[in-house]
């Protein structure tokens, strides 16, 4: 039970993640538009450099995330299978 309420606070996590990198997309989308409309100006690639590298951030934190949800589950996954592999042992040697 413990696990499954950690699994569903790391899948939270992610969810969050991947909607804050959802939400800088769509103001990427629209400064790219607005920039389009606008032209080429100083104030708005100022603007689009400042949302690329809030979404560089976002993203980055999201890949180190899911990194060490992938260590969490490869150290779980071992474990797991060590005690598989020992309780065959016990009923091959029991045979």
């Amino acid at each position: 039970m413990e696990k499954d309420k950690r699994q569903a606070v790391g899948s939270n996590k992610i969810t969050i993640q991947i909607n804050n990198v959802r939400n800088r997309i769509n103001q990427l989308e629209n400064s790219l538009k607005n920039l389009g409309l606008l032209g080429k100006t100083a104030p708005a690639l100022s603007d689009l450099d400042t949302k690329l590298n809030a979404m560089d951030r976002d993203f980055f934190a999201l890949l180190e995330y899911m990194g060490k949800a992938g260590d969490q589950y490869s150290s779980i996954s071992n474990v797991l299978k060590t005690k598989h592999d020992t309780a065959k042992n016990s009923v091959g040697n029991i045979r």
